[in-house]
């Protein structure tokens, strides 16, 4: 029988490996701050504004004897902070940020190659993006199409009350191009993450006129302007004529003899309406 014989496992060598590794795990997890050079005086009067949905303007007063600065970014006070940029002037402007986020800021000083100890946190809070509605007035030859406005995604629209007119047309709303949806003044939505334009809606208007048919006294009514669908009230007013009696008035379109009062829905043409 053989004695199979295992070569000592080298723990000193295993255990100090290891000890480095963690060591540089520990010194990679430690914040700007830990390797500060106390003596560099850290810049003062730091200031963070936001100047769009994705830039953040940083700005602060020199420090006595800096050769430099280290800008560092967190999204939480606390930290932790990144290397955003080192320069020599005494501002910088982060972009490619996220829209409606709060940044903080802390900076350093440089001198010789050594970076100082941080400024307190500053913050600023990006905007939320904005989107624009625009209104369409369709051919619209008069009235009022309204100005374009910007809202940011979710806020509550409200239809403008102004309204554009066309000639021989009737208004019938505003419809969007985002969801297809036709909406009258003062009625709203939530604006979506998109630009919206709402177009004016428009509905050809027809006559209906009001034929005496050889009456000699009385009264005929005017002729009155509708749109298709519309649902038309028989105007009052009677014509007479001698020797006859009034029977009402009868429907080009249809053949029905209506009387005042009486309604019904507009075809999409011209009607006349003969005694």
């Amino acid at each position: 029988m053989h004695t199979i014989r295992t070569l000592p496992s080298k723990a000193p060598a295993r255990s100090a490996l290891a000890l480095a590794l963690a060591l540089l795990l520990g010194l990679s997890a430690l914040a700007p701050a830990a390797y500060a050079d106390p003596s560099v005086n850290p810049p003062f009067n730091v200031r963070a504004d936001a100047v769009s949905s994705n830039e953040i303007a940083v700005s602060w007063d020199a420090a006595a004897g800096a050769d430099g600065y280290v800008l560092y970014r967190s999204t939480t006070e606390n930290g932790p902070y990144e290397e955003v940029a080192r320069m020599s002037q005494t501002q910088f402007i982060d972009a490619a940020l996220n829209p409606d986020t709060t940044y903080y800021y802390r900076v350093a000083s440089t001198s010789g190659g050594d970076v100082g100890s941080l400024s307190g946190p500053v913050s600023a809070t990006t905007p939320g993006l904005k989107y624009q509605l625009t209104y369409d007035g369709n051919g619209a030859d008069g009235g009022i199409v309204p100005n374009p406005r910007n809202y940011s995604a979710g806020e509550t629209v409200t239809v403008a009350s102004d309204t554009p007119t066309s000639s021989g047309h009737q208004f019938r709303g505003w419809m969007s191009d985002y969801d297809g949806q036709t909406y009258l003044p003062s009625e709203t939505f939530p604006m979506p993450r998109s630009n919206v334009t709402l177009s004016a809606v428009w509905a050809e208007m027809h006559t209906v006129t009001y034929d005496g048919n050889g009456n000699d006294g009385g009264t005929v009514p005017s002729s009155s302007l509708h749109s298709e669908a519309d649902i038309v009230t028989v105007a009052q007013g009677e014509p007479t004529k001698a020797g006859y009696a009034f029977r009402g008035w009868k429907s080009s379109e249809d053949g029905i003899v209506y009387r005042a009062g009486q309604t019904f829905a507009m075809p999409s043409g011209d009607v006349a309406r003969s005694a």
